[in-house]
Parts: C-alpha cells; structure tokens; sequence
C-alpha cells in the first residue's frame, strides 16, 4: 500500500509539473547590462538663521513629499538632508521658543541641490503646554450671571439646603 501511494504521488507530481503553462515573467537578459536598478536620488541642504541673520544650532529641519526626513542644524545652522527620492517636497525648520518657519517648497533633482534659507522669528514669550494651572474660580457660572438651583441633600433623616 505505501508503494502504490508513493507511485501516485510521484505520478500527480510530475504530471502537474508537465501540464503547468510555461510563462516567464521576467525581462530578458541583454549581454553586458547591469543587473542592479539605481533609484535616483537628490538632496537639500541650508542654513535656518534667526531674524537678526545669527545661525541657529538644533533646528529641527523636516522635509514632507515622497517620503519623510528630518536633521537637525549643526552649530553653523546648517543642514542637509541627502539620499531623497526626486520629486516635490515642503521643508520647514522648527526650534523651541521661535516660530516655525514658512513652508517652502523645494524640488529634489539629480542636479546640485540648492542652498536653501530657513528663518525662524523670535517668541516674545514661550509658549507650552505643560507648566502651572491658573486656577479657574470656584463658581464661573455665577460669574457669567447665570445662577444655580437650589440642591437638598439628604443624609440618613437629615435634610440640609444648600442653595445661597
């Protein structure tokens, strides 16, 4: 019984592998040609500088298009981001206690990439999210001239109003 089960196995085997269609997907092989695809690839670089003109060191500089980059400026203010896929892409510089810069657009080629300027403006004071609570007074409702109904609050056979 396992011979007559090995025979059919290797009969369905070796006809299925006959009847299959011949169909090459592949391109055909050109003697001499690379057999290695190189995506093309640019990059942008600059400077982020504050409204007075002075470098600004740890700007955090994004590029959005193709895909997603970011760096961070170096002590001169300079950036650079490299190995980009060509295309279209907004660049923008962000740095605690300035602005964020305007968005530029950029376009990413082969060529040299352009030296491009980031300015960022100066808070006149920060702005955060964490830090201290001014507490908000006891009764704004009353504040806004809007008053509240009187509650009865029942405790066990007691009754206490505590409408003002």
């Amino acid at each position: 019984m396992r011979r007559l089960s090995r025979v059919l196995t290797a009969a369905i085997i070796g006809t299925g592998s006959a009847l299959a269609p011949a169909v090459s997907y592949a391109q055909p092989q050109t003697a001499g040609a690379p057999q290695t695809a190189r995506a093309v690839r640019g990059a942008i670089s600059g400077t982020v500088h504050d409204e007075r003109g002075g470098p600004l060191h740890g700007a955090m500089v994004t590029a959005l298009g193709a895909t997603m980059a970011m760096t961070i400026s170096d002590e001169k203010g300079q950036f650079s981001i490299d190995a980009l896929p060509v295309g279209e892409y907004i660049l923008r510089a962000n740095l605690t206690g300035f602005a964020s810069s305007q968005r530029e657009l950029v376009r990413v080629g082969m060529s040299r990439p352009a030296t491009h300027r980031l300015q960022l403006r100066r808070l006149d004071s920060a702005v955060g999210t964490t830090g201290t609570v001014t507490p908000v007074s006891s009764r704004p409702i009353m504040a806004a001239g809007f008053g509240l109904a009187p509650v009865t609050v029942v405790a066990g056979n007691r009754r206490a109003d505590t409408s003002r």
